[in-house]
C-alpha cells in the first residue's frame, strides 16, 4: 500500500476535477467547446478487461456506453471493441504514465428522431496516470480524444468529436 503523505491532496485535487467538469454543464451558452465542434458527454461509462503481454503492454478489450446531452447528432451510443495499453514505466514505483487506444464497434440513437443508427466506430486516444494503492488496484487518471461515425446511407455520415476525462479504478488477477 502507498504509505506517502500526499492522498489528501490527491483526493482533493480529483474532487475538484469533478466540480469543475459539473460546473461546465451548468452554463451551455459559454461552452468553448461547442464552438470548436467538440461535445462533453454528461455520461460516459467503460470497463474493459486486459491481459499483460510483459510488464508495460495490455491488449484487451472495452465496453463503453455515452448519453450525450449536448446538441451533438449521437444521443446515445454503446459498442465494444479491441484496446491496448502501453505503460511509460517498469512498473516499479507509485506512479506510471501510460497512452492507449481503442476501436469500438457501435450502435447509437439519433438525437433528431430517436431512431436507431447503422453499426459504427467509435476510436479514442488516451493518455493519463496510474496511481498505485497496492500491487493489484491502482486509480486511474486519464484524459482523451474521441471520434464517433456512423455511416448513413440516407443522410451524410454522422460523426461527433469528444475530448474525455475520466477518473477509474482498475483491479490485477493474479
Amino acid at each position: 500500500m502507498y504509505d506517502g503523505d500526499e492522498w489528501s491532496d490527491l483526493l482533493r485535487s480529483v474532487a475538484t476535477i469533478v466540480v469543475i467538469l459539473a460546473a461546465s454543464h451548468e452554463d451551455e451558452d459559454d461552452d468553448a467547446c461547442d464552438e470548436l465542434g467538440f461535445s462533453l458527454p454528461q455520461v460516459q461509462l467503460s470497463a474493459g478487461m486486459g491481459y499483460a503481454l510483459s510488464r508495460r503492454l495490455t491488449i484487451g478489450a472495452r465496453y463503453l456506453y455515452r448519453h450525450d446531452r449536448r446538441g451533438n447528432d449521437i444521443a446515445r451510443l454503446w459498442g465494444g471493441g479491441p484496446e491496448a495499453t502501453l505503460l511509460f514505466s517498469d512498473g516499479s514505483g507509485t506512479v506510471h504514465p501510460f497512452v492507449g487506444g481503442y476501436l469500438l464497434f457501435a450502435r447509437g440513437k439519433r438525437r433528431e428522431d430517436g431512431r436507431a443508427l447503422a453499426q459504427g466506430t467509435s476510436m479514442g486516444l488516451q493518455t493519463g496516470l496510474r496511481l498505485m494503492m497496492s500491487e493489484d488496484a491502482s486509480w486511474l487518471l486519464q484524459w482523451g480524444f474521441q471520434i464517433d461515425r456512423f455511416p448513413d446511407l440516407v443522410d451524410a455520415p454522422l460523426q461527433s468529436l469528444g475530448a474525455t476525462i475520466g477518473l477509474g479504478l482498475r483491479l490485477a488477477l493474479q
